[in-house]
């Protein structure tokens, strides 16, 4: 699982009461268990099963319900940097989300970790070696990243697919791209 996967579904899960109310979302969790054996947020990680629950319950207008869904937490844009090539960057709008996006990226030693980490697949001492992080901190640092969803699914490796440019406007700024 890409670490941003895992880093939305927690947001994702909670955002549910404030679309679907606590009786709703209960009953989603226990189909999804009783189907699938899938955890809530287990199934916003394996999207396509979330979404197949999600029709039983509100048939066609599922598509709606996830679009608000996922638009209370971030949404996708797209810009187009000159005629020929257009990037793609996540606005994020969950507070608590930017809040920690930015004290991570804020962090000089997590920072230092994602930032060898996104380029190629490593070993978690190859991490440690290239960002010049002590072992033990190193450690301590990663183990951070992991727990709050920067997560890698082969524990010898951390890495991340594609770079992104986030964009975070939760008091209602909009803001360029790279211009933060």
């Amino acid at each position: 699982m890409l670490g941003i996967d895992v880093l939305l579904a927690q947001y994702f899960e909670n955002h549910l009461d404030d679309h679907f109310g606590t009786a709703v979302r209960r009953k989603i969790k226990d189909r999804l268990f009783e189907r699938y054996g899938l955890s809530l947020q287990q199934s916003l990680q394996q999207f396509d099963i979330f979404e197949k629950v999600l029709s039983e319950f509100f048939g066609n207008a599922s598509k709606g319900v996830l679009k608000n869904l996922f638009e209370s937490v971030c949404t996708v844009k797209k810009q187009k940097s000159n005629k020929k090539q257009k990037s793609s960057f996540i606005e994020v709008r969950d507070e608590t989300l930017a809040n920690f996006i930015l004290s991570t990226y804020g962090d000089n030693d997590k920072k230092a970790i994602l930032s060898v980490a996104t380029e190629t697949a490593l070993t978690l001492p190859e991490i440690l070696r290239k960002s010049s992080l002590p072992t033990s901190s190193g450690y301590r640092v990663f183990n951070e990243l992991a727990k709050r969803g920067f997560d890698h699914r082969d524990q010898r490796q951390f890495r991340k697919k594609r770079k992104s440019k986030i964009q975070v406007d939760y008091q209602g700024d909009q803001s360029e791209p790279g211009r933060h």
